[in-house]
């Protein structure tokens, strides 16, 4: 015992059982944390696990959209090629166009002088014959009998 306390065997039971509950209780607050800080740690690791879920699978679909966009530049870049021959091609072909033409219109002007010049030479020739039968004929175009003997039926 201490000088100058009084403590009684009963209340020293009654300190001895409160240091007990207090140890009890900073037990259970103890385990209560142990229990919660475990249970922090472990839903931790598994939000942890789930982000590392999500950066594979964001990871996974950004490299399909890379490969996707890669193939779509590439099909963009085949169809302005395609694009540009197909251009080259329009052009060659207005000008083909309007080379052939210009040929169809310098073949009619060349069919249409050819046909005056036959149709000319046609009544040319049938101005010819016309003078030599009269003159076979013996008409002279005055409008008198032939002179010869080659009889002319009217």
């Amino acid at each position: 015992m201490r000088i100058g306390t009084c403590l009684t065997p009963k209340m020293n039971l009654e300190r001895m059982v409160l240091k007990k509950i207090i140890l009890i209780v900073i037990a259970l607050l103890a385990i209560s944390g142990i229990y919660r800080t475990t249970t922090a740690v472990i839903e931790h690791i598994r939000y942890v696990r789930s982000l590392e879920d999500s950066k594979s699978q964001l990871e996974s679909t950004n490299n399909t959209l890379s490969t996707a966009l890669q193939l779509s530049e590439n099909a963009r870049s085949a169809m302005l090629t395609e694009n540009e021959r197909i251009k080259a091609l329009e052009k060659e072909y207005q000008r083909k166009t309007a080379e052939l033409n210009a040929n169809l219109i310098k073949q009619r002007e060349e069919s249409q002088n050819e046909i005056t010049r036959l149709e000319m030479r046609c009544a040319v020739l049938g101005l010819t014959m016309c003078v030599c039968l009269m003159t076979l004929s013996g008409c002279s175009g005055n409008g008198q009998k032939p002179s010869t003997s080659v009889p002319v039926k009217n």
